[in-house]
């Protein structure tokens, strides 16, 4: 039988529209994802000791690539005290990434309460969801980032891998966790979240 990352990595190719254009555009995040981290060593460094452990779910995390290229900081951050934790439910977090990325902020700075639960809030995920906020309501607030990039290439016809390769630059300008934390203390999940955890 398959492994549960091969199981997600199929599912994935058979459920797009387009599956080699699917494909090709994973190859791709994960080119520039590669390059993104060449050009920062200690980012780079922070993942390395992790990929004999992220080896076997390379099949489902190859088809997020595109959806966790800009997070990447923000879980290499999380990776030292959580890791070994969340490590179990990789393949079920990348199988439900669509609707888990917009609330990946706030879900990385609260992990200290929610990584030692993460299969019962993955086994009732169904039912937490209609609780959050919807991804566009969270994209209006986290707008920032590619705004600027749009305006620093003035508006002129968008060049998409000039414009992700901005976004990808402000890595460099992670705002600091308190920031974040202000950020997305009015979406407090936390209280909704307790009673399946306990």
């Amino acid at each position: 039988a398959p492994s549960s990352a091969v199981r997600v990595f199929l599912s994935r190719v058979a459920a797009a529209p387009d599956p080699w254009g699917f494909l090709l555009d994973q190859a791709k995040a994960g080119l520039l994802l590669t390059g993104s981290l060449a050009s920062r060593p200690p980012l780079a460094a922070s993942i390395i000791p992790y990929s004999p452990s992220i080896l076997p779910h390379l099949p489902s995390i190859y088809t997020r690539l595109t959806i966790l290229r800009p997070h990447v900081p923000g879980i290499a951050r999380i990776l030292d005290p959580y890791f070994d934790v969340v490590e179990p439910h990789l393949d079920r977090i990348m199988e439900r990434m669509d609707q888990i990325e917009p609330h990946l902020p706030y879900l990385l700075l609260h992990l200290d309460v929610l990584a030692p639960h993460c299969g019962p809030l993955l086994d009732h995920f169904d039912e937490l969801m209609p609780y959050a906020s919807s991804k566009e309501e969270i994209e209006r607030r986290g707008v920032e980032g590619w705004k600027e990039c749009y305006i620093e290439h003035s508006g002129s016809k968008v060049d998409v891998d000039r414009l992700a390769a901005c976004v990808i630059e402000s890595w460099d300008d992670v705002l600091p966790e308190d920031e974040i934390k202000m950020r997305y203390e009015e979406a407090s999940y936390l209280p909704r979240l307790l009673p399946y955890v306990d």
